[in-house]
């Protein structure tokens, strides 16, 4: 059989919407919802992904994100814009015509502090953005954004940290200065673990709400509310051993150890559930290959792994954790014993790891 050829779909948007964009409101702001500043949001997300490698390379990382190796790359990319974001409300309470005078004292609007992260045209050039916009491209919100990433950019590779504290050099924004007269940096992390949580929670699980998949699949749903049940609960094994009536061994009554790996009969169950067809053979992985009709790699796709042992795995795909390393995050029934979101390495069997081998969607039954 035909082995199905992957078509991934590069997603430049946010796993969640960055606070410019919503209805908010603390001691500097207040404001409704801004929809038409997703468009910063998009922008600053691929900006800041041009630059991943240096920000998650920075030594204080694990200040801004807690525990990075639990989120997708998707997620902490936008966890960083939402760092940006916050600097921003403190800079310029997201206002980007805002201009004041630089600490330099000149009151020429050259020499002001522009836009949403305050800068100014000379600024460009000491921190080394690899921009040239004048005051007057300043004051609007791409432009600024693009400098202002080039400034932490600079920042990083220099000191190697986000946060500058006081007596230390490479100050920039005075706001994300811990011991300065005018620093933010706790309001400004606390926005992003704020949305970090968001990510554990039922809106943003596992980054699952974002582009094409605003609410999971009805079978995706199905795993996600049984998250956590595995074959060393007996209550579960007996639950989740009732899917056996939708495969070829309906007399089959146990999902701990024996003949039958579980991944492709949990699978039919959540497809059934919810009114889709099932291969007939649906205990053995396989039978997933030519399941339903060909797709490109998205959120809730059915995904046919094949490890280098050529056994095989079905399961459900959620999101890269870095494409240009082939590592991604499935969900699926039978991993590591459990209905757990999992990372793999499908960069191939060749070089010793798991394979893709077809990539399908469910039809309706």
């Amino acid at each position: 059989m035909a082995v199905d050829k992957i078509l991934m779909v590069e997603v430049n948007e946010c796993a969640a919407p960055l606070t410019w964009e919503i209805k908010f409101e603390n001691e500097q702001i207040s404001q409704r919802d801004h929809p038409e500043r997703k468009a910063w949001s998009d922008f600053l997300y691929k900006e800041v992904s041009k630059n991943y490698q240096t920000f998650v390379g920075a030594s204080d990382l694990t200040t801004i994100i807690p525990e990075p190796s639990r989120y997708s790359q998707r997620q902490i990319v936008t966890l960083i814009a939402e760092l940006f974001c916050g600097i921003a409300l403190y800079e310029s309470t997201w206002d980007p015509t805002c201009a004041s005078t630089d600490v330099n004292g000149s009151d020429q609007p050259k020499d002001e502090a522009s836009g949403l992260f305050q800068m100014n045209e000379a600024d460009q050039n000491s921190f080394h953005t690899g921009t040239h916009y004048n005051f007057r491209e300043l004051r609007t919100a791409l432009p600024n954004i693009e400098a202002g990433v080039g400034i932490m950019v600079n920042q990083i590779k220099k000191y190697n940290k986000f946060i500058i504290s006081k007596g230390e050099k490479g100050i920039f924004w005075a706001v994300l200065h811990p011991g300065g007269k005018y620093d933010k940096t706790n309001k400004i992390l606390r926005l992003v673990w704020n949305m970090a949580s968001e990510f554990f929670s039922s809106k943003f699980a596992y980054g699952l709400s974002f582009s094409g998949f605003k609410e999971p699949q009805p079978w995706v749903k199905w795993f996600m509310e049984r998250l956590g049940m595995n074959e060393a609960n007996p209550d579960d094994v007996f639950e989740l051993s009732k899917g056996w009536k939708y495969t070829n061994v309906p007399s089959y009554d146990t999902i701990v150890g024996g003949k039958y790996a579980w991944c492709g009969m949990s699978l039919a169950t959540a497809l059934t559930k919810n009114g889709y067809n099932y291969p007939e053979y649906a205990e053995a992985a396989y039978s997933y290959v030519d399941y339903g009709t060909k797709c490109e790699l998205k959120p809730g796709a059915i995904v046919v792994i094949q490890h280098a042992n050529k056994n095989h795995h079905v399961t459900t795909f959620v999101e890269w954790i870095d494409q240009s390393s082939s590592i991604a995050k499935f969900l699926g029934g039978n991993q590591d014993d459990a209905i757990e979101i999992k990372d793999y390495d499908v960069s191939g069997n060749k070089n010793g790891q798991d394979e893709i081998i077809a990539i399908r969607w469910p039809v309706l039954a």
